[in-house]
């Protein structure tokens, strides 16, 4: 049954790139028009959106399939004790520690109310993250670029089956880094905020948020030097203070994880840990030549100074947060690749890197995460 699980996901990952290609050219795009507004619509990134939010929402979800996390998200949507007084009073007992993510649990509660809870709640998620990660797809790439690492995206799709919360709230930081890119700084913070209400993981955007600003008012501190030395800093102080980071989230609801501290193996980061260094690498290069990229090296440099928290201290929903600018940069590297003399032959070695990042975060999901074997849930 696996194997057409396989055939589905890697077409689906196929198809992205298609249809992502022909969204970056442009062709075809319908031009829809109101009383008081116009609006065009791409109708690639449209279809590509409908096939991805069909197969989100139409899974079928049971223990240990369709999502482990998302099965019991669902459960908490039957219960029938559940209501936003009781969730006040709650709050008024405990803390927000203790009692998880406000903005989620309201939503989970806001689902128990509507008619068709399951597949109400499945919309709202998949259809946010999904145009979350095609808005910031369309933000960024263009017809210069390769697209050879979009095949990645389906791994963070499917990721999501598993862990939708944090993915939603990677979703809308996702969005809030074009608000930023923009210098829309404002309206990027409070989308942040937000984002971090459904996953506390999301305060660490704060980060890149304060970065780039600096770098919008201050240009001249940034250099491949100076990030390499803010990455080595905020991981040695993480280190020396991780006693304080620990005895800060004890006798929390995320206190069961103190025990899994030690567990964590260094080897599944190592891409990760490839990608944040040779951006940094490139800063110099693109920080008077491309905004863009020079904002997506300092979101890598955030990345790569988390690394200590991401690996050792539980932080092990980080990395999700920057997982397709990573990919971005990916692109970038091939057209890098491209104005090298022989090219080409420096470009093998980073297709074969694709390639076996894409299938280890497929054999990871294949392990853990419920998405394997895909069954509908209307057959």
């Amino acid at each position: 049954m696996y194997i057409y699980s396989w055939i589905l996901y890697i077409f689906l990952a196929c198809l992205s790139v298609v249809l992502i290609r022909r969204s970056c050219l442009n062709k075809p795009t319908v031009l829809v028009y109101g009383n008081k507004l116009s609006f065009s619509i791409n109708t690639s990134m449209a279809f590509l959106f409908l096939i991805l939010l069909f197969f989100a929402v139409m899974r079928k979800i049971e223990p240990g399939i369709g999502g482990t996390d998302a099965y019991e998200y669902l459960k908490k949507i039957d219960s029938a004790d559940i209501s936003y007084s009781s969730y006040f009073d709650e709050l008024r007992m405990k803390s927000l520690l203790k009692t998880g993510e406000p903005l989620f649990q309201l939503l989970i509660i806001l689902c128990n109310k509507l008619p068709h809870s399951h597949t109400a709640f499945l919309l709202i998620v998949y259809s946010t993250i999904i145009y979350c990660f095609l808005r910031f797809i369309r933000k960024f790439y263009d017809k210069t670029l390769s697209l050879f690492p979009i095949l990645l995206l389906v791994c963070y799709f499917l990721s999501s089956f598993n862990i939708l919360r944090s993915w939603l709230s990677v979703a809308l930081c996702l969005i809030s880094f074009n608000l930023i890119a923009d210098k829309k700084y404002i309206k990027s913070i409070a989308l942040i905020l937000i984002a971090s209400l459904i996953h506390y993981v999301g305060f660490c955007f704060l980060l890149v948020w304060l970065c780039c600003l600096l770098y919008d008012k201050k240009p001249r501190l940034f250099s491949r030097r100076s990030l390499l030395i803010f990455c080595v800093g905020i991981n040695v102080l993480t280190f020396a203070c991780q006693s304080v980071f620990i005895n800060f989230f004890t006798d929390t609801k995320y206190s069961s994880y103190m025990g899994l501290l030690n567990t964590v193996s260094i080897i599944g980061h190592i891409p990760t840990i490839l990608i944040c260094f040779y951006s940094i690498w490139l800063f110099d290069k693109y920080k008077d030549s491309d905004e863009n990229i020079a904002k997506c090296i300092i979101a890598m440099t955030v990345n790569l100074s988390l690394m200590y928290t991401t690996i050792f201290l539980m932080g092990w929903r980080i990395s999700d947060f920057f997982a397709l600018i990573r990919m971005y940069m990916l692109s970038v590297f091939f057209c890098d690749f491209k104005r090298k003399k022989y090219g080409i032959i420096y470009s093998v070695p980073l297709y074969l890197f694709v390639v076996v990042v894409f299938i280890q975060q497929m054999l990871s999901l294949r392990e853990s995460s419920g998405v394997f074997p895909y069954l509908l849930s209307f057959i």
